[in-house]
């Protein structure tokens, strides 16, 4: 009886950090906002090495390929990507506001 306790109780810790450590989901930059540089910002409750992953990931599903990462600062831990998919580039840049902090800005590069 008692391994059993166990059991459920080392399962439900696993799916409670499987949870806190995924971000949510990165939407594409929405097209009405033409004259924002920046189209969409938030914050990912991850690390900046997790966040890279979750971006690079989603990206890539959405059919774009990675041209440019552009370190600005690994010690302040700041990054650029440049994303293209046909004539269509996407800048996306994150940088870390803490340890399990990440925050997150892309939009479409202009012509």
């Amino acid at each position: 009886m008692r391994i059993d306790c166990l059991v459920i109780f080392f399962l439900l810790l696993c799916s409670c950090v499987a949870y806190a450590q995924t971000p949510p989901p990165v939407r594409q930059p929405s097209a009405d906002r033409k004259d924002v540089a920046w189209q969409h910002h938030e914050t990912l409750g991850v690390t900046l090495a997790m966040a890279k992953l979750h971006v690079n990931s989603r990206w890539r599903k959405l059919g774009y390929t990675l041209k440019h990462t552009i370190e600005l600062d690994r010690r302040e831990g700041r990054c650029i990507m440049l994303w293209i998919k046909d004539k269509e580039q996407v800048m996306v840049m994150l940088w870390k506001i803490d340890t399990d902090h990440t925050g997150c800005s892309w939009g479409k590069v202009k012509e």
